[in-house]
């Protein structure tokens, strides 16, 4: 590796993506080594200003999306944490003759790497992308069998267990983290952020007129809170309440039974790019994301970037960002009653969700993926003791 810095080199090893490449890019900017090891390709934007500053191991990466591809989800789980696990091997085999000199790892691939950078003295860093596996279990996600759910937050709680410090991307994870015993002088939280020129306003946008749009993003599950949708569409229909709802969300691995409940009161998309979403941000007045957790949820930045006020439960940690009556709402999760009372309320005067354009667009500034990476390399440094790259 050449660099300015080479005594203090940082490996970071993920073995899909989630937002380790804006990261590495993030010790990059500042001036420091940062190599990323990776199975899954790196966001395009990045992947000239990162080249010499990752090695991808491409075969781990195509087995395991082939099988999220082909296998059913329940298989396609086990099949990601066996390739999980075998991209960490590699990764710890190789840390000796690395040589670094920090080393950052994500959950649930990252414990046989976290072993041998305490073998080599090494400080370590656990960058936990979602939320603590005891808060997981309210959304629900234990259809892939108990042995195998207990073996995989076993695996977590020794990944925690040997990390010195945890990072986090909202306050929601770093006290859901907190709340589960680990000392909160070793928990950090840097919100993530949004890519800019996809998502903003639009030139002259015009405000809605007519009946209330709203937008759902995400997937057919509970965990989405897409039951609790379905149940407050069924409600607004009933008291003939007047709205217009639009939902992306891939059919494929939904659950059949909401599909059809949403399917009766919204008109269902499929799944929709990402390139394509600020479209529909701009066309709908309100998102609706009602999930029992969401470590952050980057929809919330990008629809208030394109001037669309949210209501989302306060398990989503990017609700942070929002100022209940400026720019949406933030709602107890799983109580139904007050999204129900929520909805109605702008329904019968969407004039006033719409007024909340300005506050929403204002909300995001600073929000930006380059706002994160100023933010975490700051902490990362910190938390190294490391002062500012000459």
């Amino acid at each position: 590796m050449s660099g300015r810095n080479h005594a203090r080199d940082i490996l970071i090893s993920i073995a899909g993506r989630q937002h380790a490449d804006q990261l590495t890019m993030a010790m990059v900017e500042a001036g420091w080594n940062a190599t990323l090891h990776h199975a899954t390709p790196v966001r395009p934007a990045l992947a000239g200003p990162l080249a010499g500053h990752r090695k991808l191991r491409w075969l781990t990466g195509l087995i395991f999306r082939t099988g999220n591809k082909l296998l059913p989800p329940p298989l396609a789980h086990r099949l990601a944490h066996h390739m999980y696990a075998q991209f960490d091997r590699i990764v710890a085999r190789a840390l000796p003759k690395i040589a670094p000199r920090a080393v950052i790892v994500y959950e649930t691939g990252g414990l046989e790497t976290l072993k041998a950078a305490k073998q080599l003295g090494l400080p370590t860093i656990l960058d936990a992308a979602s939320v603590h596996h005891s808060m997981q279990a309210v959304g629900g996600l234990n259809d892939i069998g108990t042995t195998f759910r207990n073996n995989v937050n076993a695996r977590k709680d020794a990944e925690i267990a040997l990390a010195d410090h945890i990072l986090c991307c909202s306050t929601l994870a770093a006290n859901s983290y907190i709340a589960a015993g680990v000392p909160s002088n070793r928990v950090h939280a840097v919100p993530l952020g949004f890519e800019p020129g996809l998502f903003g306003s639009g030139p002259d946008q015009a405000l809605n007129e007519g009946p209330l749009r709203l937008l759902f993003v995400g997937r057919f599950t509970s965990m989405k809170g897409a039951d609790l949708l379905a149940t407050a569409l069924e409600n607004l229909a009933e008291r003939g309440i007047a709205y217009d709802c639009r939902i992306a969300a891939a059919r494929v691995d939904g659950d059949p039974d909401l599909v059809a409940r949403l399917g009766a009161h919204a008109t269902l998309l499929g799944k929709v790019p990402h390139d394509e979403l600020a479209t529909l941000y701009r066309w709908a007045d309100l998102l609706v994301m009602p999930s029992r957790f969401d470590s952050f949820g980057l929809v919330v930045l990008e629809a208030l970037a394109c001037g669309l006020p949210v209501v989302a439960s306060d398990h989503v940690g990017a609700s942070d960002f929002i100022v209940p009556g400026r720019n949406g709402e933030v709602i107890p999760y799983s109580d139904v009653e007050i999204l129900i009372d929520t909805l109605a309320k702008y329904a019968a005067d969407p004039a006033n969700v719409r007024a909340m354009r300005p506050a929403a667009i204002a909300s995001a500034q600073g929000a930006e993926w380059v706002h994160y990476r100023q933010r975490v390399a700051q902490v990362i440094a910190g938390i190294l003791g490391w002062t500012e790259p000459s």
